[in-house]
């Protein structure tokens, strides 16, 4: 009987002692992980009830979890603690703060002082809810998210639109008709066309002029000279000279 009391008051106490480790850290400075100290939110805004720790080792990757009490967080402390971690301890931001179906998440993150390892810091703060802070060390590297300096995210450029021809650059094609027209506008006077008899005034000399039935088709008079015929007019009923 007296063995019985003694085991059960050892469960006991080991059962108080977990708890009281499980929540001895509301006003914990800092937390260790792995090889690495991290201060606490409780180095930036001072103690703030947490309702459960839990810790582990899981593929050499040790983490520590914080749950706070519901309402125990405001975004102000959150913010007062990424300042804290980024100026004081040299953390980057890996994620950016974003909120999504109401909770609020970001990430933190540094090289671990064991060689090949980072210290990741993720936030959780829902609207409404209990806030979580997980630290993790395990292998890996940093990428700064893009408003920390990293690379944006890779975006397929919008191909360009080729601009049409101008429609005044390029000449004209001209059809062949065109060109023989154009051709033959621009071509010397044909021979046989009848050069143009300068206007005269006065009298004329017809002394020597032929007479029209003297030519024919194929021996026509010469260019320039005058050439004797006779018109009938109807009004007189009378032929008339003319050149």
């Amino acid at each position: 009987m007296k063995k019985r009391n003694a085991f059960l008051a050892a469960v006991l106490a080991l059962c108080i002692s977990v708890l009281l480790c499980a929540c001895a850290s509301s006003n914990q400075p800092a937390v260790q992980v792995g090889s690495d100290e991290v201060p606490t939110l409780y180095a930036a805004v001072g103690k703030r009830d947490i309702t459960a720790t839990n810790k582990g080792d899981e593929n050499d990757t040790q983490y520590v979890t914080m749950t706070y009490k519901e309402g125990a967080v405001s975004e102000e402390d959150l913010l007062r603690y990424m300042v804290l971690l980024i100026d004081q301890s040299r953390f980057i931001t890996t994620i950016d703060a974003s909120t999504e179906n109401g909770v609020l998440t970001m990430q933190l993150g540094k090289e671990s002082a064991t060689h090949g390892k980072t210290i990741l810091v993720d936030i959780e703060h829902p609207e409404a809810g209990s806030t979580v802070i997980r630290y993790t060390a395990g292998f890996g590297t940093l990428t700064p998210s893009p408003a920390a300096g990293g690379p944006e995210p890779d975006a397929t450029p919008e191909a360009e639109p080729t601009p049409a021809p101008d429609a005044t650059a390029a000449p004209e094609a001209e059809s062949e008709a065109e060109s023989e027209a154009e051709a033959e506008a621009t071509a010397a006077p044909d021979a046989t066309t009848p050069a143009e008899v300068p206007a005269t005034t006065g009298a004329a000399d017809v002394s020597a002029a032929l007479d029209a039935t003297t030519t024919t088709d194929t021996n026509a008079a010469p260019l320039g000279s005058w050439v004797k015929t006779a018109m009938y007019a109807t009004k007189d009923k009378t032929y008339h000279t003319v050149y």
